[in-house]
């Protein structure tokens, strides 16, 4: 027996040998093992005999893994004041800030210095130090070292998870293999690029409700027209036993009652994350040439959240060998088909009720309301409108006319790219 290797296709998995006294085998099985800070140790064994033997009891062993990971992940927990996973940490807690004397080039006296330990981009830990000298006081110092490490550990955050983004989509593309990608970090993640921009393609209709309102409407689950939205996989019916006796879940229904009634009880938005306009996404969600598209940021959406709100990017995943979180009650709708990868989709998501009360109800009451509205000022989230390539120049001038009529100059609108017409 061995401790559990941190990475590679083994992570957090030993191999466990016992031996009688006269040297024939008395214990084969591989463990699964977690110690986390604030979590009670997990050790699942699997026994190599009872799966079909070693290579088989392996397979399942790093499935309940990533099952475990998962629901690591999906929690949205913060363990210790500052976790390497996910780099959460405690703003303003002044951990990574500390005071202390330094000597001058003499080495005789010393200066009250407070260091802030900081990220360089390439991930190297540094320090920065704040002179109480310069600052006038202690006090002064010591805040702007805490908004140093603060910011610091805030980028670094964002920038870890953009990472994970980036990952997520190459595993979803066959670019990593499931045993070689690393512990997911966190449930709702940023674009993989910064400078990334969201789209929304809708009917010219739709645009109009959005600027009688003045808000974003999350439509309910059900409503979105993908029966597998909110859905457990077959890998959740046959771990989910083993799963559940380690992690201790409470509440949680079966994939069939998710389905039938709390996707009425989940609000969502969704939006396509691209560089560039797409014409595929022209086709599949504006369906007449009298279409318009509204371009955003993932910054800019994030300014419209309410508290109980989440924001991220959808994982395409193979519905036979993936584990879907069952901890968080979102969590269902943060996960797809891999054949609907292309729509790189960002999604809001909002309860539209209490759902942990729902789920420990036998009878969920229908849900009367459509959705819901987040109230917002549409200026600052919408950057520009895009006019579909193929509308006609009515259409074009009365979008632009309808645009100005609600905001005047605030919101530029834009004849799509696509229209261009080619050089020879």
């Amino acid at each position: 027996m061995r401790h559990p290797p941190k990475s590679g296709p083994n992570r957090n998995i030993r191999r466990v040998v016992f031996d009688n006294p006269n040297g024939s085998p008395k214990s084969r099985s591989w463990q699964v093992v977690f110690n986390m800070k604030g979590l009670p140790l997990i050790t699942a064994s699997i026994p190599w005999k009872r799966h079909g033997g070693e290579d088989e009891a392996l397979v399942f062993a790093r499935r309940l893994r990533n099952a475990f990971a998962e629901e690591f992940a999906a929690s949205e927990r913060v363990y210790g004041t500052r976790a390497v996973r996910g780099g959460f940490f405690d703003e303003g807690s002044g951990h990574g800030v500390y005071l202390y004397h330094k000597e001058d080039h003499r080495g005789v006296k010393k200066y009250p210095v407070w260091r802030a330990s900081v990220y360089a981009p390439d991930g190297r830990r540094l320090y920065r130090e704040f002179l109480v000298n310069k600052y006038g006081s202690s006090e002064e110092a010591k805040a702007a070292a805490v908004q140093a490490n603060n910011a610091s550990m805030t980028e670094f955050r964002t920038r870890k998870l953009r990472d994970e983004s980036r990952r997520m989509i190459e595993r979803s593309r066959g670019q990593i293999d499931d045993n070689e990608a690393t512990a997911p970090l966190a449930l709702f993640l940023p674009p993989p690029e910064a400078d990334s921009k969201v789209w929304r393609y809708m009917d010219f209709t739709k645009l109009i409700s959005m600027f009688e309102q003045k808000g974003v409407f999350l439509s309910r689950a059900d409503k979105l027209n993908d029966p597998f939205e909110g859905s457990f996989t077959k890998v959740n019916q046959e771990l989910r036993p083993l799963v559940r006796k380690y992690l201790r879940l409470t509440g949680g229904l079966s994939a069939a009652e998710i389905v039938q009634k709390l996707r009425e009880w989940v609000g969502a938005s969704c939006w396509h994350v691209n560089s560039h306009e797409s014409a595929g996404m022209w086709k599949l969600y504006a369906r007449s040439e009298e279409a318009v598209c509204i371009q955003t940021t993932y910054d800019r959406l994030c300014t419209i959240m309410p508290s109980d709100a989440r924001i991220g990017m959808v994982r395409y995943v193979d519905y036979r060998n993936q584990w879907i979180p069952e901890s968080n009650p979102l969590a269902p709708f943060m996960f797809k088909r891999l054949s609907f990868q292309h729509e790189q989709e960002l999604r809001i998501l909002k309860p539209l009720g209490d759902l942990n009360a729902l789920q420990s109800l036998v009878d969920i009451p229908h849900n009367k309301a459509e959705g819901e509205l987040i109230l917002c000022d549409l200026t600052q989230i919408i950057e520009a409108v895009h006019v579909a390539p193929d509308a006609p120049a009515w259409f074009e001038q009365l979008v632009r006319s309808v645009v100005f009529r609600y905001w005047g100059t605030a919101i530029p609108v834009k004849r799509s790219g696509l229209a261009d017409s080619p050089l020879w």
